[in-house]
């Protein structure tokens, strides 16, 4: 009986263990994206500039 009761507990760790990475996981990706997308933002911002200002040869 309390063989089984720690195989149930040590799935439900398990599965905490799982969601919290995951969790984490998830946030990583939401910042690494967001920091990309501001990189490829400002580097459309110096095109854009680029164009509109062209430096003089």
């Amino acid at each position: 009986m309390q063989g089984r009761q720690l195989i149930i507990c040590g799935r439900e760790t398990f599965a905490l263990r799982l969601q919290s990475s995951l969790l984490a996981y998830n946030a990583f990706v939401l910042l690494c994206h967001s920091i990309l997308k501001h990189l490829d933002l400002r580097k459309e911002l110096f095109h854009a500039r680029l164009l509109l200002f062209p430096r003089s040869p």
